[in-house]
């Protein structure tokens, strides 16, 4: 597969990846409502963050459906920059949410609220759990094939995105990280894609403030 291709899926991986479970985990393009109907996450325009009087420049916002009231900005740190790629994830009883979105060119990546004390607040992100997994794999993969560990490898792409939530501390989630490295050969040189390709459990410990992932299942490469 050539590296315009591999580039093109990781701006189509959020989607595919998150719509695996549609039907089990309520999720969707924006608005999105939760699964009990209390809650809907949509954009919102310039007019509403100053009628909000938030010094924000997020443009998504959490609202009660019934009241119509704001309930939570997206906090701009999250950086949303494309959200035409945000894909939700909603936990079955609503009280938690995961924000599946292209984050750069060839970065795709999760973000997590939940509900506590009536608004929706910023889980850490098990972005960095799963990259350092991810790292792992594919420095297992350069020894493999004979080269040096400290071998540059060249970033394809990263696909970090939620698939669903077990339970209000734990998700499944679908990781997937290309890069290349160049080969010596006779004749030159090849480059070789090493890859990092699965499907883990990970839980957040509110104790040691960190994710731990449970279960790892190999993807296939293609």
């Amino acid at each position: 597969m050539n590296t315009a291709l591999r580039t093109g899926i990781a701006f189509l991986a959020i989607l595919i990846l998150s719509n695996a479970h549609a039907e089990d985990d309520p999720g969707g393009e924006l608005p999105s409502t939760s699964p009990n109907g209390r809650f809907v996450i949509r954009q919102i325009d310039d007019k509403e963050q100053v009628k909000f009087g938030k010094d924000n420049d997020s443009s998504l916002a959490i609202f009660d459906t019934k009241t119509r009231k704001l309930v939570s900005i997206v906090p701009s740190e999250i950086g949303i920059a494309f959200p035409e790629s945000l894909y939700v994830i909603w936990s079955k009883d609503s009280t938690r949410l995961a924000l599946n979105f292209r984050a750069g060119g060839r970065y795709c990546i999760t973000s997590l609220l939940r509900l506590d004390g009536g608004k929706f607040i910023e889980l850490p992100s098990p972005v960095e759990t799963l990259e350092a997994l991810a790292a792992k794999t594919k420095l297992e993969a350069v020894k493999s094939m004979g080269l040096n560990p400290d071998t540059y490898q060249r970033r394809i792409y990263d696909t970090f995105v939620t698939r669903r939530w077990l339970d209000g501390n734990t998700i499944e989630a679908d990781a997937r990280s290309v890069s290349s490295v160049l080969i010596k050969e006779k004749d030159g040189e090849n480059s070789e894609d090493v890859i990092a390709s699965f499907r883990c459990i990970v839980k957040w410990n509110s104790k040691t403030k960190t994710w731990t992932i449970l279960k790892t299942k190999k993807l296939k490469e293609n």
